[in-house]
């Protein structure tokens, strides 16, 4: 991957964060996640995303439902 590509995906993988930090909150708490597991899991759905990126058409839709599914396991 070049730097421009890699930087566009760093700027990119940052406003995904941020605008999923409210849902992730709210999933977490709704299924009582303590905070280092809830660390795990969010780290663990993010590598799978970044894995399979460009296969995703709607990254945040995605991840609360890849957060979800972890945290019913």
């Amino acid at each position: 991957m070049s730097e421009a590509a890699s930087a566009l995906s760093e700027v990119e993988a940052r406003d995904l964060l941020v605008s999923f930090r409210a849902h992730a909150r709210t999933l977490l708490s709704r299924f009582r996640i303590p905070a280092q597991d809830a660390e795990d899991l969010l780290q663990d759905a993010l590598l799978l995303y970044l894995r399979t990126d460009s296969e995703i058409p709607c990254a945040e839709s995605w991840l609360q439902g890849t957060l979800k599914n972890l945290c019913l396991v």
